[in-house]
């Protein structure tokens, strides 16, 4: 989990900083990358995938071993969705 989301915020070119001032504690968020801390409120980590732009369930599946989906990107289950109901 902590290597997906410093992953994802390197990508987005964001500080530590900068990520916790868009709805994540600094400090959780240094805590999950620094030390592989997983916060343990489902709604914190809710909040993670949402300002790194995955999608629900994502942070659950990242914990499980898979990746996370993105929001509206080519490829991504919401967008693969969406096609096939058209």
């Amino acid at each position: 989990m902590a290597a997906a989301v410093d992953a994802a915020r390197l990508e987005m070119g964001l500080s530590k900083r900068e990520l916790g001032l868009m709805g994540v504690a600094r400090s959780t968020v240094s805590r999950l990358i620094n030390d592989a801390v997983i916060p343990s409120r489902a709604a914190t980590l809710i909040k993670i995938g949402a300002v790194l732009g995955w999608t629900p369930g994502s942070c659950e599946a990242v914990l499980a071993g898979s990746r996370p989906t993105l929001r509206g990107r080519p490829g991504s289950i919401a967008q693969s969705v969406v096609a096939v109901d058209c």
